[in-house]
């Protein structure tokens, strides 16, 4: 994440698209949007996410006021992660 932050500094858009994210990826991801406030819109599309990944996520969106734009098609997102 660091490495992609310092070569595209002003990273605004983050597109992820088909691809099962296991929660370390999905971990390391929601730190940098933590960190990164410069990323405005987050695509995920057809990113399996499950249970524990839609709550890292769902935790992440809950605090941010940076992401301005999010998408998450076909993500799967009738996992109880979102529900609670």
């Amino acid at each position: 994440w660091e490495f992609l932050v310092q070569r595209a500094s002003n990273l605004q858009l983050l597109q992820i698209e088909d691809v099962d994210l296991g929660s370390g990826p999905l971990e390391w991801i929601c730190k940098g949007l933590r960190a990164h406030k410069e990323i405005r819109c987050l695509r995920f599309t057809g990113v399996h996410l499950g249970p524990a990944g839609a709550k890292m996520l769902r935790n992440v969106l809950a605090q941010s006021s940076s992401l301005i734009q999010i998408s998450l098609d076909s993500c799967a997102l009738l996992d109880a992660g979102l529900a609670e």
